[in-house]
C-alpha cells in the first residue's frame, strides 16, 4: 500500500492533477438503503457526491435506475420523431435514412444498460 505522500509525489512527478470540479464519487445503493453522509477530501479539497453524473455520455445515478438517462433521451427522441413526421411526403427509403440518422443513433447508444430498465417503455413508445 502506498502512503499518501508517495502517491501525491507520484501524481505530481507525472504531471497528473485532480480536477475537483469534475471528480465525483458515488455510493451505489439499493432502493431500500438509506444514504449515509460521507465527507471525502483530498488535499483539503472536498470531493463531490452528486445524485447523478455524466460518465461516457450516460447519466448515472447512485441507484443505477437509469431514469435520469431515459428522461434526458425523451426530448431528443421527440425532436427526432418530429423531424421524421415532417418528412412523411417522401419515399420509404428516405424515411429509413432519416430514422437511422436521427433516432437510431440515440436509441442504440448504451441500450445494453438501459434497455431492461422499467422506465424504458417510455422510449420505446416514442420510437413507435
Amino acid at each position: 500500500m502506498l502512503s499518501r505522500q508517495s502517491l501525491n509525489k507520484w501524481f505530481h512527478s507525472n504531471l497528473l492533477f485532480l480536477n475537483y470540479k469534475k471528480t465525483h464519487f458515488f455510493q451505489f445503493l439499493t432502493k431500500n438503503t438509506n444514504i449515509t453522509k460521507v465527507n471525502l477530501r483530498h488535499d483539503n479539497m472536498q470531493i463531490c457526491n452528486p445524485e447523478h453524473s455524466k460518465f461516457l455520455g450516460l447519466m448515472i445515478n447512485s441507484r443505477l435506475s437509469w431514469q435520469t438517462y431515459i428522461e434526458q433521451m425523451i426530448p431528443e427522441l421527440n425532436t427526432a420523431a418530429y423531424a421524421i413526421r415532417s418528412l412523411k411526403q417522401v419515399n420509404l427509403e428516405t424515411l429509413k435514412i432519416a430514422y437511422f440518422a436521427f433516432a437510431h443513433s440515440i436509441l442504440s447508444h448504451s441500450i445494453i444498460f438501459w434497455g431492461i430498465s422499467k422506465h424504458s417503455n417510455m422510449i420505446f413508445k416514442i420510437q413507435k
